[in-house]
């Protein structure tokens, strides 16, 4: 969503392309300029971010960054850049890397992926168990 857009149709067309996508084997990667930090648990509050969160929880995605990935000088710290899955729990490591430029820090997401090969059968992809320690430092 552009920082000055219509929220409303920003999550109109979300929930249309949710309708279009597969149900499995979705990843959703953007700068939504919704900080999922402000997302509010009181019963009767319904922010931006909170509806944002309940429409990509209906839609089966969960996020997979929750911690800030964004700082500007001045500003409270907001995590407005996601990763949405379909498949958390395949998910194996995920967060963010400070690029040094600019107010975004880079996201990122390692999953284990299961393709199917022309013989019908699930052929499983691991991570390089060496990039693991990499990315956690």
């Amino acid at each position: 969503m552009p920082p000055y857009g219509n929220f409303e149709t920003f999550l109109s067309e979300f929930n249309h392309l949710n309708n279009l996508l597969p149900k499995s084997n979705v990843q959703i990667l953007d700068d939504f300029n919704l900080d999922l930090l402000k997302i509010n648990f009181r019963s009767g509050i319904n922010n931006a971010p909170t509806q944002f969160e309940d429409s990509f929880m209906q839609a089966g995605l969960s996020p997979v960054i929750s911690i800030p990935t964004h700082r500007r000088e001045g500003c409270k710290p907001s995590c407005i850049d996601n990763i949405l899955t379909s498949n958390p729990e395949n998910v194996i490591l995920s967060g963010t890397i400070d690029s040094l430029t600019g107010d975004h820090l880079a996201v990122f997401e390692i999953t284990n992926i299961h393709i199917k090969t022309e013989s019908k059968k699930e052929k499983s992809t691991d991570c390089d168990s060496a990039l693991i320690p990499l990315l956690r430092s």
